[in-house]
């Protein structure tokens, strides 16, 4: 598709390509997409946030007892809880059953191919893991993993 000159706006200067995302989901994908991540908002106030954020901490002490400190360090997984920790305390799931936080299972249905990535993986394998992590402020970022399905 072809665009007139003069119908590109003035503030889109050196710009290749211009596309209007249609919803937020889509700018967000989009992002996601080029960059590898991207932050929502999850909806919650501050005084909501408190309580997963002081559940965080007990959670991590049971998966250090249970996988031992130094494992969990050289892997680089010390702050990051991959198994379920609804087990742990019924916050966890209030946050896993959020409409908003749910968009990433969205978002990995829109994801751009590599070679149009701003930042591609060179170590890409197809399909790749959207993993929720928790923020300590009131955002929920997303990331890819490496791993396949």
């Amino acid at each position: 598709m072809t665009t007139d000159i003069n119908s590109i706006p003035d503030a889109s200067y050196g710009a290749l390509l211009l596309d209007k995302p249609a919803s937020e989901l889509d700018e967000i994908a989009e992002q996601v997409g080029r960059l590898g991540d991207a932050t929502l908002s999850s909806g919650y106030s501050s005084d909501e946030l408190a309580h997963p954020i002081e559940a965080f901490n007990p959670t991590r002490d049971e998966y250090v007892q249970t996988y031992n400190e130094t494992r969990l360090r050289s892997a680089y997984e010390f702050h990051t809880l991959r198994a379920s920790p609804m087990h742990v305390d019924s916050v966890f799931m209030r946050l896993g059953t959020n409409q908003q936080i749910k968009i990433a299972d969205n978002l990995d249905a829109k994801r751009l191919p590599p070679s149009q990535r701003e930042c591609p993986d060179l170590n890409y394998q197809e399909p790749l893991l959207m993993e929720p992590y928790l923020s300590t402020r009131d955002q929920k970022k997303y990331r890819y993993s490496g791993s396949t399905i």
